[in-house]
């Protein structure tokens, strides 16, 4: 279940990116940018809910209410660029529940915030 989590999460993430990808100079206006989002938002969360097409187990899709979005901020936008890591060795990483879990570092995004460059 737990592995299940995690996979939704990382799903979750990048689909949001793919979502926030838009280049800023795009066509679109924020009004849209934002309106989108929401759709997108109200979308998933439809999905989680809908027995046919929810990841969730029964007794969790009856409870699950929604995502905890963060607000959507303009500023915020970005394009990023993924540095592959292919070769990449599995590590080992503590869990806040005390367990040790390997993972595998998929890549290296990099993205422009405020004129910093961060990966």
């Amino acid at each position: 279940m737990i592995n299940k989590i995690r996979f939704i999460s990382l799903l979750i993430f990048f689909q949001a990116l793919a979502v926030n990808a838009q280049k800023p100079d795009s066509t679109s206006t924020d009004s849209t940018y934002i309106k989108e989002n929401i759709k997108y938002r109200s979308e998933l969360d439809n999905s989680y809910s809908n027995i046919i097409t929810s990841p969730l187990k029964d007794r969790d899709r009856k409870k699950f209410i929604g995502h905890s979005f963060f607000d959507v901020k303009i500023n915020y936008r970005v394009v990023a660029k993924i540095e592959k890591t292919p070769r990449a060795r599995t590590f080992k990483m503590r869990t806040t529940s005390n367990r040790i879990h390997e993972y595998v570092k998929y890549g290296i995004l990099s993205f422009v915030i405020n004129g910093v460059t961060l990966r």
